[in-house]
């Protein structure tokens, strides 16, 4: 029983590692698309919005990440490092801070800031969509 449930742990390893990856692709072909529509539909202000948001976007999706994988949950393993844990848990406030001071710097499209923002999401909705399509036609 407990060899069958390490199978199914370690597919499910996988297929979140898939998942990952897929996410990463789509967002590093929908960066360059966003950077454009908005920098053709404001300028510079329009450019350095979206790139400030996706850039945070992206971070906040890479502490997410890693703070996953700092938890370890499988029996007997070393325990997280509670400082990374601590950082991990406190990304988004980091990361409000950093895009809220460059918001205040330059000259930013708010809206432009906020599509990037979503830019994470997007490429984990997408990625999911896209695993579960695929799931559907196995």
């Amino acid at each position: 029983m407990a060899e069958s449930e390490t199978a199914t742990t370690k597919a499910d390893q996988d297929e979140g590692r898939r998942t990952v990856r897929i996410s990463l692709i789509v967002m590093a072909l929908l960066a360059p698309l966003g950077i454009a529509v908005f920098w053709w539909r404001d300028g510079i202000p329009g450019l350095l919005g979206f790139a400030t948001g996706a850039g945070a976007s992206a971070a906040s999706f890479y502490f997410i990440h890693r703070f996953v994988d700092n938890l370890n949950l499988e029996p007997g393993a070393k325990a997280a490092n509670p400082v990374t844990t601590v950082f991990s848990t406190l990304r988004l406030l980091m990361i409000a801070g950093v895009v809220y001071a460059i918001l205040r710097s330059y000259p930013a499209s708010i809206p432009a800031t906020a599509a990037g923002l979503m830019l994470s999401v997007a490429g984990i909705t997408l990625a999911t969509l896209y695993e579960w399509f695929r799931a559907s036609r196995h």
